[in-house]
């Protein structure tokens, strides 16, 4: 799991150089700085017709998923184990991981290419169940 947002660069080739971009919470949005300088709002990323750039923002939504899941595990483990403490940390990067997943989502579904394309099972929203 990355330790970080920031930690998880490959796959985010910036569509106006070529380098990579490293993506970065903002707010209520996610946004991409790349090596060369340049800033992308995901939006922005997202209207790239780079299908490399858009395979990259899926594999770093099936990251965050992986670090979600992974997260949820060690609360049910604190929790069960009596560290409530520690268990309230690990829920709000829980629920920091989970925001981050719902922005992209949202702007997989709202981009016109994916109302062209089928969008693929790997971003569509989890059951309440799997989240």
């Amino acid at each position: 799991m990355a330790r970080r947002l920031s930690d998880l660069r490959s796959g985010l080739p910036c569509p106006r150089c070529g380098r990579s971009l490293t993506p970065c919470a903002a707010g209520s949005s996610v946004r991409f700085h790349c090596k060369s300088g340049h800033a992308l709002e995901l939006e922005e990323a997202l209207g790239a017709s780079s299908a490399a750039l858009r395979a990259g923002l899926e594999a770093l939504l099936n990251e965050w998923k992986s670090q979600h899941r992974a997260l949820v595990g060690i609360v049910e483990d604190a929790t069960r184990h009596g560290h409530v403490d520690i268990a309230r940390i690990f829920a709000r990067r829980a629920q920091s991981v989970e925001d981050r997943m719902d922005i992209l989502r949202n702007a997989f579904q709202k981009t016109e290419s994916s109302k062209l394309l089928r969008i693929p099972e790997s971003i569509q929203p989890a059951p309440p169940a799997e989240r």
